[in-house]
């Protein structure tokens, strides 16, 4: 069954390809697919959305939400929960100073030719632009962490006053415990500062197979939850790049299956009724237009809840 919906399309972008949701320009009328809104659901995605989710778990929400960022004092000990005799239980208090806000539709939309329709190019598009939404978030998700985090701390890992990465990186955690009043339980590595860390340890000769860790292997060294190290690449008017620092190495808290009250340093609040995302199909004279959008937003719930280094 199809539903019918006004979505704002803008002609002149369409004819290139690709336009947002929304944009301004002439009205359409187009259609809820729900049989390519059931492919996006069952739709395998790249790592993209994976390390999106590292970063910045999603959250199920209304489309307006009040949200509270937790920082020092908001952790509580057990003297805080013990009910002494004819009292009662401490009572959660939400401080005055909560945050209102709303998820945000995110939308891209392609045209394809008429001369160009295959069997499944309606499917090979809607694939296409949730891989193009998700790189969107990912990046979106690494500059909050980034900023978060503040200014990094500079390390060198190569040259005569070179020091340990390992070392380093466990100080820069129990620095974040002591200064932000959060052990970080999560770190991400990017690509560059990994190799300058593998090869300090090649050079070693007292622990050159640390060289090789896997992530699993480097988060039990660092005392972590999870290791990511960031590969992943973006496309920009600059061309190829990495998708964050590739220098850098993040220390920041993260929850999966977080609900809106769960501590974590950024949130992914998702909300929409046909699920994580909703396609829409128009037929046109010269083709189809196939539109992906979905509803979210993210945000920094914790104050001062990362913390970096960057390895040169």
């Amino acid at each position: 069954m199809n539903k019918k919906i006004s979505l704002n399309l803008t002609e002149a972008a369409l004819t290139q390809g690709l336009v947002c949701v929304n944009s301004g320009g002439r009205s359409a009328r187009a259609v809820l697919s729900e049989a390519l809104t059931s492919y996006a659901a069952g739709y395998k995605p790249s790592n993209v959305r994976g390390v999106r989710e590292f970063i910045a778990p999603t959250v199920s929400s209304p489309e307006r939400f009040e949200y509270q960022v937790l920082g020092k004092g908001s952790f509580l000990t057990e003297k805080d929960v013990v009910r002494s005799i004819g009292g009662d239980f401490k009572r959660i208090e939400w401080s005055p100073d909560k945050t209102l806000a709303q998820t945000l539709e995110k939308g891209l939309t392609m045209r394809i030719d008429r001369r160009e329709r295959t069997d499944n190019c309606e499917e090979e598009a809607v694939e296409y632009l949730i891989n193009r939404l998700d790189r969107i978030d990912l990046v979106s998700a690494y500059n909050m962490l980034a900023a978060a985090a503040g200014a990094a701390t500079a390390k060198k890992w190569t040259g005569a006053d070179k020091t340990p990465p390992d070392t380093d990186i466990k100080r820069l955690l129990e620095t974040m415990a002591g200064k932000k009043g959060v052990r970080g339980n999560r770190v991400l590595v990017g690509s560059a500062a990994d190799m300058l860390r593998s090869d300090y340890y090649e050079q070693s000769a007292n622990n050159s197979a640390a060289a090789n860790y896997t992530p699993e292997e480097m988060a039990k060294k660092w005392g972590v939850e999870r290791v990511h190290i960031l590969v992943e690449m973006i496309q920009d008017a600059e061309g190829l790049k990495n998708a964050g620092d590739s220098s850098a190495v993040i220390a920041f808290f993260a929850q999966d299956a977080a609900s809106r009250w769960d501590a974590s340093t950024l949130k992914t609040f998702t909300s929409g009724e046909s699920g994580e995302f909703a396609v829409f199909r128009e037929e046109v004279p010269t083709g189809l237009d196939i539109t992906v959008w979905h509803s979210n937003v993210i945000v920094n719930t914790m104050a001062s809840g990362a913390a970096a280094i960057t390895a040169s």
